[in-house]
């Protein structure tokens, strides 16, 4: 129950997508956030904010991967 506003986000996400070939920073960041707190609200603090962590090491490891690419 808690992810719904996270799936709402992706499906408009992806109906953007498809209309336009783009992914709105803003609406990223909106599902972002309902992700979270749909883990915080589901599994607690303690899980979210692990949850949280990782996504910051894949994102430094993607900003990385793309700094060495070009």
């Amino acid at each position: 129950m808690p992810y719904i506003p996270f799936w709402i986000c992706i499906f408009a996400g992806a109906l953007v997508d498809a209309r336009e070939r783009r992914f709105p920073n803003e609406l990223a960041g909106v599902c972002a956030v309902a992700a979270l707190a749909g883990v915080w609200l589901d599994k607690g603090v303690t899980t979210a904010l692990d949850h949280a962590g990782l996504a910051v090491i894949v994102y430094l490891a993607l900003v990385l991967t793309e700094s060495l690419w070009r």
